[in-house]
């Protein structure tokens, strides 16, 4: 037999043997659907651990309530599923577009989204660590009530996205592109957002703590009402907006003025053109216009010029 005929029959019998892998896991869709439905016992309960799902539609399939440990996603269509109360992790949807998926109460623990487009989807109250989210674009989605830490935006595109009340630690959106992005009531803490493109974007009641956006580019960005990191040795800033800037070392100077920290009063004491800026900001109509809204009323500002008695 001559190895033409011989390629021949191997790839037929890797073929067949991909048919009757899918069949077998369509199978255990439908027996986790009717477990589902019926409330059936844990016996009929399916398991989905280190499944691979190969070029197969998976619109509309329901995941809830199942482990995924180690399961994998190769060009699958991923359309409108629900992952509730599920267990994915070490899953990998390395380069899968996903659609109007649902990812609620989901442990995510070195899950693989790299490269993905993932749109019109919503993680609620999902355990999120070491996950890979580089180089992925996402357009619409809402991260909310979430525990994201050690994970990666590095390079991603994301697109009109909110992050409600969120925890986020360790989280890198370095050389990301983020475009209306909101962070509403968020604890954002030693995350780097170093390189970072923002645009239309705020964060709003949102706490930041060892933050870093170096060489940040901000346009059109607001940190309402937000507590931003007041020490220039932790927190780094360069080419960002400079209203931003202004306010930085605004908020700095003020809290010098009642810091009991002797080493800190002395580095801004010392430092006069740190000092100049935050007068002249003060002076600004930017400043009069915001400071009701952005300063917090505890921190006392000096008297507008013809106000004072």
């Amino acid at each position: 037999m001559d190895n033409k005929l011989l390629k021949i029959k191997k790839k037929d019998s890797e073929e067949l043997k991909l048919i009757k892998e899918k069949e077998k896991i369509y199978k255990k869709i439908e027996k986790h659907k009717a477990w589902l439905e019926n409330k059936l016992s844990n016996k009929t309960k399916q398991n989905f651990s280190k499944i691979i799902f190969k070029n197969m539609d998976l619109t509309k399939v329901d995941f809830s309530f199942t482990s995924l440990v180690g399961a994998e996603f190769h060009n699958c269509i991923l359309n409108k599923n629900c992952f509730i109360n599920s267990d994915l992790s070490a899953c990998s949807f390395f380069s899968s577009p996903i659609e109007n998926a649902t990812f609620h109460s989901v442990v995510l623990i070195d899950v693989d989204f790299s490269n993905s487009i993932i749109n019109d989807s919503s993680f609620k109250n999902c355990t999120m660590a070491d996950v890979d989210f580089s180089g992925g674009n996402f357009k619409k989605c809402i991260f909310r009530d979430c525990q994201i830490s050690n994970s990666n935006f590095c390079g991603s595109e994301l697109y009109d996205i909110n992050f409600l009340e969120n925890n986020l630690k360790k989280v890198f959106f370095s050389s990301a592109k983020l475009t209306s992005v909101a962070f509403w009531r968020c604890n954002i803490e030693e995350s780097f957002f170093s390189n970072t493109c923002f645009q239309s974007c705020f964060f709003k009641q949102t706490v930041l703590k060892k933050t870093n956006f170096w060489k940040a580019v901000l346009i059109d960005t607001s940190f309402r009402n937000s507590e931003l990191p007041l020490d220039p040795n932790i927190t780094r800033f360069n080419s960002v907006d400079k209203n931003f800037c202004q306010h930085m070392m605004y908020m700095a100077w003020k809290t010098m003025q009642v810091c009991s920290d002797p080493e800190i009063k002395t580095f801004f004491e010392s430092n006069n053109d740190f000092n100049k800026i935050a007068k002249d900001f003060e002076e600004t109509n930017l400043f009069r216009e915001i400071k009701d809204a952005v300063y917090p009323s505890e921190i006392k500002t000096t008297p507008e010029k013809g106000n004072s008695k």
